[in-house]
């Protein structure tokens, strides 16, 4: 066991924080949830990097959403100064999320990512400092 949840706030919720130490430029894992082509964003849902047709030919806007299932990825939390990466890269036809670690992690640290303006557009946030 690499990462485990645990209780960040009762305002931020869970965290997923590393059980040993990881090195940088360690993969942490692939981001899993339902593919979904509902076009309701969530605070779990990330863009799936593929273009697939429906029946009539339209190009369909399909999402990771781990909302409901998923797994320990789904607990990292957003920072401005993240300590891992999303990357995206193709695995048996498929688009891959992946987290990937960019410094290294001590044990009982934070694991966060950066979840992009978009995720902010509609949601408050307060300013972080480094």
């Amino acid at each position: 066991r690499r990462v485990y949840a645990a209780l960040c706030s009762p305002e931020m919720g869970y965290g997923a924080f590393a059980d040993v130490y990881i090195p940088a430029w360690t993969v942490i894992g692939e981001y899993t949830g339902i593919i979904t082509d509902k076009s309701a964003n969530t605070d779990y849902a990330w863009i799936y990097h593929s273009t697939p047709k429906d029946a009539a030919g339209n190009q369909l806007k399909l999402r990771v959403n781990a909302r409901t299932c998923g797994n320990m990825t789904r607990f990292l939390n957003h920072s401005d100064y993240p300590n891992c990466s999303v990357i995206h890269v193709p695995y048996k036809n498929r688009w891959r999320t992946l987290y990937l670690t960019n410094s290294k992690i001590l044990p009982d640290q934070e694991l966060t990512v950066y979840y992009g303006e978009i995720y902010w557009k509609d949601r408050s946030k307060t300013e972080e400092i480094p």
